[in-house]
């Protein structure tokens, strides 16, 4: 029986072919995190871990991801609640809500080491999240809102 090449072309959409990219670059990072930790076990111990190791390390780290996965989005979860508690409460009390139009991007983007527990902190709060969650529900009661933009 002879054994031919098949040789197939792909043409991915734009989606697809971020998505492919992606892909590769987490293969990358896993083959590069596995030579890395081969280098270091051989130089810790003068011996190579073999391949059986690695992959039971891998189920060990995927288990752990797994359940730091879930625990993220239980906080995620429990975030998202308060927000559309505390927006239903605002759109019930108030006619009108008047929130700044803030760019949080541009907020967070510098400041490095120093500015990190702030920068987590303005994005734990989720601005934008908040003023859309509370959108809805005013206009069913007939409520304003309005956004102001900053003047600096």
């Amino acid at each position: 029986m002879a054994l031919r090449k098949i040789t197939y072309l792909m043409y991915p959409a734009a989606q697809q072919a971020e998505r492919l990219l992606e892909l590769l670059c987490l293969h990358q990072r896993v083959y590069n995190t596995a030579l890395e930790e081969r280098i270091a076990a051989y130089r810790e111990t003068g011996k190579s871990l073999g391949f059986a190791a690695q992959c039971k390390a891998l189920t060990t780290w995927r288990k752990a991801v797994a359940k730091l996965s879930v625990e993220s989005r239980r906080i995620a979860n429990c975030r998202k609640d308060f927000l559309y508690k505390t927006s239903a409460d605002l759109v019930k009390r108030y006619g009108l809500i008047a929130t700044e139009q803030l760019n949080v991007k541009n907020m967070t983007a510098a400041g490095g080491e120093r500015k990190k527990g702030l920068n987590h902190s303005i994005l734990d709060t989720a601005p934008a999240h908040s003023s859309t969650c509370s959108r809805p529900k005013r206009k069913k009661l007939g409520h304003c809102g309005w956004k102001s933009r900053p003047v600096w």
